[in-house]
């Protein structure tokens, strides 16, 4: 590659999590004569963090669009202008010029969401950004620009994400939903009821395995003992296969922009603990286990054993959940909240049933200087669009 096609400006920094106070390194390359070549009268770098709230509405066939900006990250370093053109190593072509950020000390997580309307938006996103600046308004800059997630430390979610690394051995809690269904429109009810259990903890931490079961149990309708559908299964059966039960996180996500709030409530985040999956394997879904059916005869009060009472069928699962999302926070402009939800399929029309259990997100990251993270890099997750959409930066701004 010759000089003239290499890149003018380039950018070398690690993109990795990061937390509040944390330093950032860097280095940015320029090279020569293509910054003459690309009339680049001066380079700086930029250290940028924003939240970034939009609440679009159509009015007839415009549209009203609201929007609020928060800088949370603010820093300009100048490198290197043409008035210093005697600044260059001897005998390269290529000057390195390294630059430090500190992070504030207080910062929100990164976060991207689009509602489910598709007219409203957060991104709260952190960059380091280097601007060529060339003369002339028919000029435009070069720019480059590099995000990186923030996640904010809290001790409590790392002692428990350390905790569930180690094995769960404290208390637990257990969420009941119970349901009467009945197959057809007329005839007796059924009972349905679902227990689902977490450990006792104030807040469940990101990054960390989170184990949980889910208990199945059925009662039939009163019949007699003898009696049996044409497949000999008695209703209602509870499934068996991880797929056909549905557990999901969603979010409620409100929004204030200058002149208008609004709140998104139950847009899915991700599906946990190997259940719902689409996969077309006829076995179990990885991660969950599934017990063995029990099926009791349980004679009804006053009735002789032999003749009438209900069969009761019970099966549990077990399994994991990992987040990967932003944690839980409040901020001026954003509120971002959480709830895991179940749903069990039975046959039958409209014989869903479903469970709903707030749950509190938090960090697993120790405060820097406290204890260094102690694994694997932690995967936060984030959509395309924080990495590659355009950067929400003020439009008042000089460069």
């Amino acid at each position: 590659m010759s000089s003239s096609q290499a890149p003018t400006i380039e950018l070398v920094f690690e993109p990795t999590l990061k937390l509040p106070d944390e330093v950032l390194n860097g280095i940015v390359q320029l090279r020569f004569p293509n910054l003459t070549n690309d009339k680049i009268e001066e380079v700086h770098v930029k250290l940028r963090g924003t939240a970034y709230t939009e609440i679009s509405r159509a009015v007839g066939t415009s549209a009203m669009v609201f929007t609020q900006r928060i800088h949370l990250a603010k820093e300009n370093i100048s490198l290197w202008s043409s008035s210093n053109s005697d600044y260059r190593p001897p005998g390269s072509d290529i000057l390195k010029i390294p630059f430090t950020f500190t992070l504030p000390s207080t910062l929100l997580p990164s976060f991207d969401f689009g509602g489910i309307s598709a007219g409203e938006r957060v991104r709260i996103r952190y960059a380091i950004e280097v601007v060529g600046r060339r003369p002339g308004r028919l000029r435009r800059n070069l720019r480059i620009i590099m995000p990186f997630p923030v996640l904010p430390p809290l001790s409590l979610g790392a002692e428990l994400r350390e905790a569930f690394q180690s094995g769960w051995n404290g208390p637990w809690r257990s969420t009941v939903e119970k349901k009467s269904i009945r197959k057809g429109l007329w005839g007796e009810y059924s009972d349905v009821a679902m227990t689902f259990t977490l450990p006792e903890v104030e807040a469940l931490p990101v990054f960390a395995p989170i184990p949980f079961t889910l208990t199945l149990v059925t009662h039939s309708k009163l019949m007699k003992r003898s009696e049996k559908s044409e497949d000999g299964t008695i209703f209602p059966t509870p499934p068996l296969d991880p797929r056909a039960i549905e557990l999901k996180l969603t979010s409620d996500v409100w929004i204030k922009t200058d002149g208008m709030d609004y709140t998104c409530r139950d847009k899915t985040v991700t599906h946990l603990g190997g259940f719902g999956s689409q996969e077309s394997s006829s076995g179990p879904v990885a991660g969950a286990v599934v017990g063995p059916l029990k099926k009791v005869w349980v004679p009804a009060e006053g009735e002789k054993s032999s003749e009438k009472g209900r069969w009761k069928q019970e099966v549990a699962f077990a399994s994991s959940m990992r987040f990967s999302c932003a944690p839980s926070f409040t901020s001026e402009t954003v509120k971002l909240s959480y709830k895991l939800k179940l749903k069990v399929d039975y046959a039958g029309v409209g014989n869903s049933h479903t469970a709903e259990v707030p749950v509190q997100i938090v960090s697993s990251m120790y405060p820097i200087g406290e204890r260094a993270w102690d694994g694997p890099p932690p995967e936060f997750e984030l959509p395309p669009n924080y990495f590659e959409g355009t950067w929400e930066d003020d439009p008042n701004e000089k460069e």
